[in-house]
């Protein structure tokens, strides 16, 4: 909603709610939602698998995180971010400087 109270988009102007599915649509999103939370319907067991896929994810992230890449950086504000990290310039190149940086450090992952 816009300042006035307005709406701004047609999808919220849908009488019942702002989104539909055809049923093509929600057999897909059902059975994308089933293979997410697996077991037998239990609320409980449910979380315990998406926690435990969460974890996983997290535990692949940390090892992957530590992995080194060799890149160039030309922008002044990234430049004195990795600074800031640590890190040193191994040298210059026709398009910045050069550095060894943990993949965890790209892109603020």
């Amino acid at each position: 909603m816009d300042e006035n109270g307005n709406t701004i988009s047609d999808i919220t102007q849908i009488e019942g709610g702002g989104f539909t599915f055809d049923g093509e649509e929600l057999s897909a999103r059902e059975k994308e939602l089933s293979s997410t939370y697996k077991g037998s319907g239990n609320y409980l067991e449910s979380l315990n698998h998406a926690s435990s896929i969460n974890y996983l994810d997290l535990e692949v992230n940390q090892e992957d995180g530590e992995e080194y890449h060799d890149i160039v950086i030309n922008d002044a504000s990234a430049h004195g971010a990795l600074l800031r990290l640590g890190y040193t310039s191994k040298g210059r190149s026709n398009n910045g400087f050069k550095f060894r940086v943990k993949k965890k450090h790209l892109g603020g992952s």
